[in-house]
């Protein structure tokens, strides 16, 4: 929704038996708009299929320990203006403060999306490297991010633009809560937090962090229940026409 892909996007519904698939009913009903204006194609070549993430069969949802008095907090994912990365990690120091203890701040530092340069040289200088640390990840490969996943105490997600959000399901699947926004369709209102109010993101992360991941991967599991019907709608509507 950032205009990334817009341009070339709306293209492929002018081809015929070609449909665009959007992951969400707020993404279904903007790109409908938006094909149906530019390009004058029907709205039925939009169509809903949203997201299945697949959930191991054991999750461990022993909370990680505070090692050397420190908690790790990660805000993961490309570093782009609607990811919301300044506000979230003036949440994670207010809440480090509010425990007393110092913080390692975790992101990916090497996928800059949207011009978010300026986001990142306002991360580093937010962070003193002593009580409050900034550590920075390149992009890994989908094993290598989730044992990263696996180390941290919580996650971040509060974002202004989201339609599924894979980086929340991915902590949550090693047994890890997060914390998002209400852009996550999967995420229990709990752990949802205002995208503008950091002491709410702080307040939810005291929340998240007493109560696991647990109520979250089950909240993931009907999520996957919810799509599977989608999908056979989908599939059922298109074979029967």
């Amino acid at each position: 929704m950032e205009g990334i892909a817009l341009e070339w996007l709306l293209e492929y519904p002018t081809i015929k038996n070609t449909f665009i698939a959007c992951n969400s009913p707020v993404a279904i009903a903007d790109v409908a708009t938006l094909a149906k204006a530019r390009r004058g194609v029907s709205e039925d070549k939009v169509v809903l299929l949203t997201n299945y993430y697949p959930i191991p069969k054991f999750v461990d949802y022993t909370p990680k320990p505070f090692w050397d008095s420190t908690i790790d907090i990660s805000c993961f994912g490309a570093i782009r203006p609607l990811k919301n990365h300044v506000e979230q990690a003036t949440a994670a120091i207010m809440f480090a403060n509010s425990i007393g203890l110092k913080l390692r701040f975790h992101v990916n530092s090497t996928r800059i999306e949207g011009k978010g340069d300026p986001i990142l040289k306002s991360l580093r200088g937010m962070f003193d490297g002593d009580q409050y640390k900034l550590v920075e990840h390149g992009w890994l490969d989908r094993k290598e991010f989730l044992e990263l996943c696996s180390t941290m105490n919580i996650g971040l997600q509060v974002s202004f633009s989201e339609t599924f959000n894979i980086v929340g399901a991915d902590h949550v699947s090693v047994g890890v809560p997060i914390v998002g926004s209400n852009e996550i369709p999967w995420l229990d209102d709990e752990f949802q937090a205002s995208p503008t109010v950091a002491s709410d993101i702080a307040e939810k992360i005291g929340h998240a962090l007493h109560h696991g991941a647990e109520k979250q991967v089950d909240s993931l599991a009907e999520y996957n229940k919810h799509t599977k019907r989608i999908w056979m709608h989908q599939l059922h509507t298109v074979y029967t026409k």
